[in-house]
């Protein structure tokens, strides 16, 4: 998906192999592997070409590209102990209301993390853990509330398991 992203912001002429080289500090080698989909950026060239590349529409298709392409962890609670939201419908938009405003503040430290890193530096194992950890406990958090609403909307469906597209 993200050597699919770059290759259309190539043949769209958003961007030149130039331009990802200048943002990433990569060599042309490098980018054209990224293409030909023999290897990956790593989060540190997406981090890089979306703070130095000045096209909004580029930004934002890498961005895009960079969510697509997250492997997705799905929780399913099966425990009701776990589940907040077998109260009255009142009590479930009191909740959610709370726990989206968790969930934003666990993303603006996350951001605020990334914004304290210098482009040319990478993400210390440390603050990858502690955001990788941050997102599943999110992940968890919003599977458990989107498990909520549909029970508060009066369905329930199963869960089934993911299929990748390759």
């Amino acid at each position: 998906m993200i050597s699919e992203c770059l290759r259309q912001l190539l043949e769209r002429k958003l961007i030149s192999v130039k331009e990802i080289e200048e943002a990433t500090g990569r060599g042309n080698s490098t980018v054209y592997r990224w293409l030909e989909k023999k290897s990956q950026p790593d989060i540190n060239d997406f981090i890089s070409m979306i703070q130095r590349i000045e096209s909004r529409p580029v930004r934002s298709a890498l961005i895009d590209a960079i969510i697509t392409d997250l492997p997705v962890l799905v929780h399913w609670v099966e425990n009701e102990s776990d589940n907040m939201y077998t109260l009255s419908p009142t009590s479930f938009a009191a909740d959610a209301r709370t726990n989206l405003v968790q969930a934003m503040q666990t993303l603006l430290s996350m951001l605020a993390t990334l914004q304290n890193i210098s482009p040319n530096e990478r993400i210390s194992s440390h603050d990858s853990t502690d955001m990788s950890d941050k997102l599943n406990k999110l992940m968890h958090q919003l599977s458990v509330m989107k498990q909520g609403l549909a029970r508060h909307a009066g369905k329930r469906r199963k869960a089934r398991p993911l299929q990748y597209a390759h």
